[in-house]
This record gives structure tokens, sequence and C-alpha cells, in this order.
């Protein structure tokens, strides 16, 4: 296995590496999106360098929107290597590699190793993973850690091995970075480890005290950031300051749809005017007080259009394989899309009786992200994170293909 997962791991590194460096190198103006991460990732990494403190802008005062794990790690890369964004896309793409190997090992572990070596083959040619290496985005963290809390949650406890130590703590941290880099992964450890083990009645009572202790670790990786947070505002403010104003903000481009239909760049360029209206300065950074009016404006506006907001969140579920700012990216970014697509639904049909618990936790990530996202806004990057998870349905259509799918072993059972 380890072979494999280092040959899955470098063929990935090299597809990486060789599209982020040769075949569309960092030159200006040559991306759709602002390759210095327009979410503020990079500012904040540069003012942490500088000595001005955990900022995207000193004017706009102690940084509360974007939480500090995708600026962390930018900022220690910054340190050894300068502040280079070279050195950040190489770390980016270090970062796909080892999720590919891992996702292998996943995996390989769960379905055997002809799916496995086939899962972490699909991963490595993804199309978008290998491209958004090159912007420097909190997907590149992200998508490493749900392979590392899927992983180690299934090892710790749907294939009952008792490791209270690494069961608990691997997920739990992987949980609380996870949450501390995107604060819409804070609910998904536990709900992870609830999945894996309700479908095992003799395993719920300790399913259920696993559970508690992993989000226990969860909370406790969280906890300084929110005391910080606490002491800038005064408020209980977890992970980020600006869950109202996503919310609103995806109410907001429902209502615009209605006026524009189809043109959703302009929609958002009318939201942010509407935005800054509200609270008399762009929505960067609100603080809590900021995001209460924008909460209340969002509730208000699904109170009054409720089927609407549904419909709105249905759109999205379709929008978000291809939809990008610039109109030219969007038929592409679907044709990149849809082989993988492909894969996954024929290996759905494929999966073997007794592996379909297997398939359905690792399909509980992508739904709880499009549950998430449905209700605001559908950029195709955020699809990215489902790549490892829908990688393994694709892998067992590959492995069927080539005559090499195990058709025996039960879910729970150790692959040869």
């Amino acid at each position: 296995m380890v072979r494999a997962m280092l040959a899955v791991g470098c063929l990935a590194l090299v597809l990486r590496l060789g599209f982020v460096f040769l075949a569309y190198p960092l030159t200006p103006g040559a991306h759709p999106e602002d390759v210095r991460a327009p979410d503020g990732y990079t500012a904040i990494a540069e003012n942490l360098l500088a000595g001005n403190g955990y900022t995207r802008d000193p004017a706009l005062g102690p940084e509360l929107q974007r939480p500090p794990g995708y600026p962390a790690l930018n900022y220690l890369v910054y340190r050894i290597a300068g502040p280079s964004q070279k050195a950040m896309q190489f770390v980016n793409c270090l970062l796909g590699a080892i999720t590919a190997s891992l996702l292998t090992w996943l995996a390989w572990s769960m379905l055997g190793r002809a799916v496995g070596v086939a899962a972490g083959l699909v991963f490595s040619v993804h199309v978008l993973d290998i491209y958004y290496r090159t912007l420097l985005v909190r997907e590149n963290l992200i998508i490493l850690l749900l392979v590392v809390l899927a992983g180690s949650i299934w090892h710790g406890l749907a294939r009952g091995r008792r490791r209270p130590v690494t069961g608990v703590l691997v997920p739990g941290l992987a949980g609380g970075l996870l949450a501390l880099t995107n604060g819409m992964w804070l609910l998904l450890p536990g709900t992870l480890a609830l999945a894996a083990v309700l479908p095992w009645p003799n395993a719920r009572r300790r399913g259920l005290a696993y559970a508690a202790l992993l989000v226990a670790v969860q909370a406790a990786c969280i906890a300084p950031w929110t005391v910080r947070n606490h002491q800038v505002t005064g408020r209980f403010i977890p992970v980020s300051s600006s869950g109202g104003y996503t919310l609103w903000y995806g109410t907001c481009c429902m209502e615009e749809l209605e006026r524009d239909h189809g043109d959703f760049g302009s929609v958002e360029r009318a939201c942010q005017l509407r935005a800054r209206e509200m609270i008399g300065r762009a929505p960067l950074n609100p603080g809590p007080e900021q995001d209460d009016i924008f909460l209340e404006a969002a509730l208000a506006n699904i109170r009054r259009s409720p089927g609407d907001w549904i419909g709105y969140g249905i759109g999205n579920l379709a929008r978000i394989w291809y939809y990008n700012d610039n109109p030219r990216h969007q038929l592409p970014s679907l044709l990149a899309q849809l082989p993988f697509l492909a894969l996954f639904l024929l290996g759905l049909a494929l999966v073997p009786a007794g592996r379909r618990g297997a398939i359905a936790f690792l399909l509980v990530t992508p739904v709880y992200l499009l549950v998430l996202h449905a209700p605001f806004v559908p950029y195709v990057r955020y699809s990215v994170p489902m790549a490892p998870f829908l990688a393994v349905p694709a892998g067992v259509a590959v492995a069927a293909a080539l005559r090499r799918l195990p058709l025996r072993r039960s879910a729970g059972g150790t692959a040869a």
C-alpha cells in the first residue's frame, strides 16, 4: 500500500507543479481570480509578517471575518521562504499530493487495492483541483483536512478499532482546523461520527461517547480563537463574524436574480452595492453589530419569500458545478466536471452491496457541503472539496472497467 500511495502522490505532485509553474505560470492578469486571494488571506499573512497583527487592513481593525487557518499556513510559509506567492503555490501543490496519497489509503482500506489506487489516480488528474493549486485560496487546505477527518473517523470508529488517543485526537484536531479555516465546517466532525455509528445499533452507545469526545477536542482546538474574538468584541463569536452577512448575501442574490435573469455577475455587483448602503461602508470585516443588521435583513427576506429561497437553493445545487465570475470560463468549468461526475454516478451503480455503507459514509461530506452552500453563492471553487469523496465511487467505476473490482468481503473487512 505504501508504494502505491507514494506513486499516486508523486503523480499528483508532478501534475500540479507542471501546471502551476510550466503550463499556467503566474503572470499579471493571467487568472480570472486574483491570485493574491481577494478573501484577504494573503494580506493577513503579510501583516502578520510585518508585525501589524491579525488584520487584513489596519484601517479595518482586528480581523473578524476571516478565521486563521489558511492565513496562518500562508504566514508560516512566508516566514520560511519570504513573502513569495510561488512558495505558497508550491505548498498548495504539496498539499494536493498528500491528499491524493491519503485518499488512496482510505479508499484501499474501505474497498480494496484496485479501488484505492483508481480513486487516488482519479483525484490526481481532477482538472479543477489542479487548477486551483495556482490560486492562494483556503480550499487547498480544506481538502486535505477533510480527507484526514474522514479517514481518521473511519479507522477510529467505523472499523471498530480501539484507538482512544489517535482515534479522537486526530479527527478532533482536523475538525478544529477545518472550522478555523472556514466556519461552515464546524458541525461536520460530529455529523460524520454519528453517520459512522448510527447504522450499527450495537455500537451506538460507544459511538455517541466517541462523537462527544471528538467534539470536545474540536472545541478545545477552537477555544483560543473564540477567546480572542471575545476579547476584541465582547461577544461570543466561535469562528467568524460574517454568518449573517453570508446568509443575507444569498437572499439578496435570490431577489436580484428575479430582476436580472441569468447574469449572476451583475447580480453580485448589485448586492455588494446594497450591502454598502445598509451599513454605510463596504462589508469588509463586519463586526457583530453590522452582522446583526445583515442577519435581520436575511431572515426578513426568507420569511417574505420562502418558496423563492428554496428555489434559489435548488438552482445553486446546479450552479456550483460551473459558475464563475467570468462567463467565458463557465462552459470549460462544466466540461471539466462532466467526465468526473459521470464516472462518479457510474461507480455508485456498481458498488457491491456489502460496500455501500462505506460509500454512504464518504458521501456525508459532499451532502453536508451542498446543503450548507445551497443558500449562498455557488462558485465552482466551492465544489472542489467534494472531489476526493466523489473520486472513490469514480474509482469503483475505473476498477470495474479494468475487471479488478473485488466483489467479496464485507464493508468492514480488511482489503487484501
